[in-house]
């Protein structure tokens, strides 16, 4: 909330040196006017436009390297120093005025300073200790000055002039705090509705992932595996480039199931999960489809030689044991590996699938053929309608 306010604040005082140097100016003729000398407005002129630079430069930094949790305190706290400062000169113009001048230029002065509170105090309602400090820096010498003339010469116009500069500083002051409290709630309310709308886009992003992926394994599901496969054929198709398709079971799931738990056969899929990750290359997609059940999609020029070199380093990376931490046991776990590649083994999602299926059939173990999931022992897998061997 803090840093909201304070880029709200910054970008309010972006471009305020113009009506400063314009406040500036008016005054520095009252000044002359009243008979202040020309070295006195010349040093008074520099050193206001060397705290205008200074504002500037500060904006320019801020502007160049942005605000954040890290620095945004200490830039607002800079940022109101300068200001006070520059609004001091201000201040300071009421003593640089003789004491013998008239009264009427001495309330012109005020109105003066006076149209420099006010423009302070709402333009920057937004940060109250910005325009407090502008407030007091302008019209607290002047105060004094009017209190100074009235103890010394009992002059009744000083005391009235002091009465209004008073009244009216607290009046815009009350103003100043009604809009800034208005402001703040804005922010405020602008604030909450920002997170509301963050808060939304994290839970339906965190839906759709939920929706698309496997609890267990972080993989896509058979959901989003239907949707990228869909739309992998269309885009070869359009294109007239290829993939590969890869369908892997895990041949000795079921026994590490039954006989070590499920919380061991949820980590052999995790850790499963996590070799078929580690030896994707960038743009392929993996998922779980279910059970033992997993699916690879490799995007790129391939033909069956490279498909069964794919197959060849899968099944390389099942040689190693799974650790199982739960059970405290290692174990292997290896895999039936089959595939198909687009378009020369069908150019459909299902014909794809029935040829990914047999070939990964054919290459499990003699005795886990009954459980398999599609498929006899001898059926041959079907090419584009032609019995091949594989």
């Amino acid at each position: 909330m803090d840093l909201e306010r304070t880029r709200i604040f910054f970008g309010h005082a972006r471009g305020n040196m113009l009506s400063m140097l314009a406040g500036a100016g008016a005054v520095a003729m009252v000044m002359s006017v009243g008979g202040v000398s020309s070295w006195a407005l010349t040093v008074w002129g520099v050193l206001f436009c060397s705290a205008c630079a200074a504002v500037l430069w500060l904006e320019h930094h801020v502007l160049r390297t942005g605000l954040h949790q890290g620095n945004h305190r200490r830039m607002l706290r800079i940022r109101i120093a300068i200001g006070a400062v520059a609004s001091g000169f201000y201040g300071v113009s009421s003593w640089m005025l003789p004491f013998e001048v008239p009264v009427l230029q001495e309330a012109l002065l005020f109105i003066l300073l006076s149209a420099v509170v006010t423009v302070g105090s709402l333009s920057f309602a937004v940060m109250p200790a910005h325009y407090l400090s502008i407030s007091g820096a302008t019209l607290g010498p002047l105060t004094a000055r009017f209190i100074w003339q009235y103890l010394q010469q009992g002059d009744r116009f000083h005391l009235l002039l002091l009465v209004i500069a008073l009244g009216w500083l607290g009046f815009v002051l009350s103003k100043a705090r009604a809009v800034s409290r208005t402001a703040i709630q804005a922010v405020e309310l602008n604030q909450a509705l920002h997170d509301e709308i963050a808060e939304h886009r994290r839970t339906r992003e965190a839906m759709r992932v939920m929706a698309m992926h496997d609890a267990l394994t972080g993989l896509g599901n058979r959901r989003y595996f239907d949707q990228v496969l869909r739309r992998a054929i269309a885009n070869a198709r359009r294109s007239g480039t290829g993939f590969g398709l890869v369908a892997l079971d895990l041949n000795e799931f079921k026994p590490v199931n039954d006989r070590l738990g499920h919380a061991a056969g949820d980590q052999l899929l995790q850790s499963v999960a996590l070799r078929l990750r580690d030896g994707l290359r960038e743009g392929d997609f993996c998922a779980r489809l279910g059970g033992d059940e997993f699916a690879l999609l490799l995007f790129g020029p391939l033909d069956e030689e490279g498909m069964d070199r794919t197959a060849t380093e899968l099944r390389r990376r099942f040689e190693a044991v799974h650790y199982l931490d739960c059970v405290q046991t290692a174990v292997r776990s290896t895999a039936s590996i089959g595939w198909a590649v687009y378009p020369d083994d069908g150019q459909d999602f299902a014909s794809l699938m029935a040829v990914a299926d047999a070939r990964m059939y054919r290459d499990k173990p003699y005795s886990d053929r009954s459980t398999a999931r599609t498929g006899d022992a001898s059926a041959p897998v079907q090419r584009n309608g032609n019995a091949i061997s594989s």
